[in-house]
């Protein structure tokens, strides 16, 4: 009688070649309606480990027909929030309101070709939106924990009318957010270069959803931050995801010439070679283990081992260098 459709939602990175992610899934809210049913065991607090499947919830929808489940499960997914580390829900709202999955016209090259087309892009409305958000957030939050001087603004300056500055990347491309805070929790907000000034004002922060209005537009999100992330809720989007891009550069974090970092945190289930061996592009050099699945780690071009800087049973995390080679 009708129609029934499943997603499943992972603690997974899409850009990643889905490979699972650890963390902490700070917000867990579903959307209650009527033909949804979530299972699920996670609240919010829950942690993602290596330990077991990355998998948060399976969103299961009935409805009379294929398309109206497919757009229920779309609206369903884009009202649940679950926030706190990278997961697979902006993909499947994606995916759900896809013409070509709708029309069922998809085979199993489809994700590659999706991929390749390029994804669906937010408007820049909504990611000024969501960026005025993070901003105000941050300023809220500095401002809260100042233990000193706490009748002076956050970032005060001798000339008032020079705008703070913040970088914000979302999906690789960063952002210059311009800011000028003022009296009420008003702020005047501007974008990259431009001479255009948006209004906004921070009404209330609590229990992790933030009111605010943007140009005289009241908007309610939930957000929570996680070292350098925002992750955001919009009510006509899903969940952004945003990145703070640090003023200096981390020097731990530079690439290393010929070195090999693990995708995802996991156990090193074998170390295939040792210093000084001579490698061919495609050998296996380490094999890993995470979330019960097993990847090798590949060469990407000739070479010799310089130094293995992993052993077998160790526990490591996600972008720990594991060899290195020399080309």
């Amino acid at each position: 009688n009708g129609y029934a459709v499943e997603c499943r939602l992972y603690a997974e990175d899409p850009n990643n070649n889905f490979l699972p992610v650890t963390g902490t899934v700070q917000k867990w809210k579903p959307k209650k309606l009527s033909g949804v049913r979530y299972d699920s065991a996670i609240n919010s607090g829950a942690k993602i480990n290596v330990f077991y499947d990355p998998m948060i919830a399976k969103v299961i929808v009935h409805d009379s027909n294929r398309v109206e489940a497919l757009r229920k499960l779309n609206y369903a997914l884009k009202h649940t929030a679950c926030l706190g580390l990278t997961t697979n829900k902006e993909f499947l709202v994606e995916l759900t309101q896809n013409q070509d999955v709708l029309e069922g016209n998809y085979d199993t090259h489809f994700i590659a070709n999706y991929f390749t087309k390029g994804r669906q892009a937010i408007s820049n409305e909504n990611l000024q939106m969501v960026l005025a958000a993070a901003t105000i957030y941050d300023y809220h939050t500095n401002q809260n924990e100042k233990t000193v001087l706490k009748t002076i603004p956050s970032g005060w300056r001798n000339n008032f009318y020079q705008a703070q500055q913040k970088n914000i990347a979302y999906r690789d491309t960063n952002y210059q957010v311009n800011y000028i805070a003022k009296e009420n929790k008003e702020f005047s907000i501007a974008f990259g270069n431009s001479e255009n000034w948006n209004t906004a004002q921070l009404i209330a922060i609590d229990n992790d959803t933030i009111t605010f209005e943007f140009n005289n537009h009241r908007q309610t999100l939930f957000l929570v931050k996680s070292k350098d992330s925002y992750y955001l809720q919009t009510p006509d989007y899903g969940q952004i995801v945003l990145k703070e891009v640090p003023k200096f550069p981390d020097t731990k974090t530079e690439e290393i010439a010929g070195g090999y970092q693990s995708p995802m945190p996991g156990e090193i289930i074998k170390v295939l070679v040792k210093a000084g061996d001579t490698i061919k592009k495609g050998q296996g050099l380490i094999i890993l283990s995470s979330m019960k699945m097993e990847n090798t780690i590949e060469a990407h071009e000739d070479g010799k081992v310089e130094e293995v800087f992993v052993e077998e049973k160790a526990f490591v995390e996600a972008d720990e260098m594991l060899l290195k080679l020399e080309s």
